[in-house]
Formats: structure tokens, C-alpha cells, sequence
């Protein structure tokens, strides 16, 4: 390693034999300028000790037999990496331990929406809605209820998010205070539904 390290330094790097093991280990994160000079010192190196190998190709130090780690969560594989640099699509997978803790995850997100008190014959899709805003938020955290149930009784009763129906059961001159006596009155319509007690308009 430090006869590589050498003909690294004297194209100009400032390479030394914990650089070349962390190469190898995989946790030094080299550019493609770096992985050009890595390729031209190792064939320098191979003539200097009278093997006349040529310099290796790029993909001669992709070569593996085991998955290339992408990142956490996305792995591929040498010939995949292969056939990308030729211009192709680049295959990949998620990695089993993020697939497993992604399941783990959704499984959870499941428990945690069967156990809220939701419209009758809702279909469970925590995506349904997309991220309560922070305004949802609020009126749900007065309400003591999850920002799901908000969401999902808002539509039952009135087809629309709370915010935007109070927006138009209060007027659209209507100052922040008239807005908030509107919220906290649909608040208490929604909370009473859910309850099955709802007086009907």
C-alpha cells in the first residue's frame, strides 16, 4: 500500500497508506478524478515492478462479488454498474435491513391509524390527506384527537379540509377573530360527530 500511495503522491495526491486502506474498506468516498488517478498509478506501479499491466479500466475496481452500498438504503451490483456506465439505466434495489426497518415502519403507520377513532367504512391510507397543516395541527391538539381523525372527519362531514370550510362558512372579509369563534364552533361539530352525537344543520 505504500508503494501505492507513492505513485498516488506523485501525480499529485496527497495519498498515504491509511488513504489507499480506507479505499479498500470502502469508507473513503473517492471522485471520478481520483478514481482516474487511482487507475493510472496502479498501472504505473504494475510497470515499475516489471509486470507490464496495463492501466485497469474503471470498472477493473468496481469488481465485486458481493452488493455495491450505494447509500443506506439503495445497493447494486458490479455488472449493473457496468452497463450504467456504457450509457444504460442503472438497476438498483433497496438494501434488505432499509426494506425490513421500510416495513417495519408501514406496519406501524397501520397499528397507529386501526387504533383512531375514524369515519365508519374509511379505508385506512395514511397518504390520503397528505401532511396536516400546521393549522390542522393546532385545532386537532385542542381537540385532544390525532390530526388524522381531523382530516378524515372534516371530509366526512363537510367534503373539504376544516381550514377551508371555515374559511367559507366565515366570509372572505372575515377578520382572524371571526375566523377563530368559526373554527372552534366546527371544531365542536366535528368532536360531537365523533361521538355520534352531531346535530344536524
Amino acid at each position: 500500500m505504500e508503494q501505492l500511495a507513492t505513485e498516488g503522491r506523485a501525480y499529485g495526491l496527497n495519498w498515504s497508506v491509511g488513504s489507499i486502506g480506507a479505499i479498500e474498506k470502502g469508507t473513503f468516498k473517492p471522485t471520478i478524478e481520483t478514481l482516474a488517478i487511482l487507475c493510472h498509478a496502479l498501472g504505473s506501479l504494475g510497470l515499475r515492478e516489471g509486470k507490464g499491466n496495463p492501466t485497469p479500466k474503471l470498472t477493473d475496481l468496481l469488481e465485486s462479488s458481493s452488493p455495491i452500498e450505494l447509500s443506506g438504503i439503495l445497493w447494486t451490483e458490479t455488472s449493473a454498474l457496468t452497463r450504467w456506465l456504457a450509457g444504460e439505466e442503472l438497476d438498483s434495489w433497496v438494501s434488505p435491513p432499509a426494506f425490513e426497518e421500510m416495513q417495519a415502519r408501514a406496519n406501524r403507520e397501520v397499528d397507529r391509524v386501526k387504533a383512531l377513532d375514524l369515519p365508519p367504512g374509511w379505508v385506512i391510507d395514511t397518504g390520503h390527506f397528505g401532511h396536516p397543516t400546521p393549522g390542522e395541527i393546532r385545532l386537532a391538539a385542542r381537540a385532544g384527537i390525532d390530526p388524522l381523525e381531523l382530516q378524515a372527519w372534516a371530509n366526512r362531514l363537510w367534503n373539504k379540509p376544516i381550514e377551508e370550510h371555515r374559511d367559507v362558512v366565515a366570509g372572505a372579509s372575515a377578520t382572524a377573530q371571526k375566523r377563530g369563534r368559526v373554527s372552534r364552533v366546527l371544531l365542536d361539530e366535528l368532536t360531537k360527530a365523533m361521538k355520534g352525537t352531531r346535530v344536524d344543520d
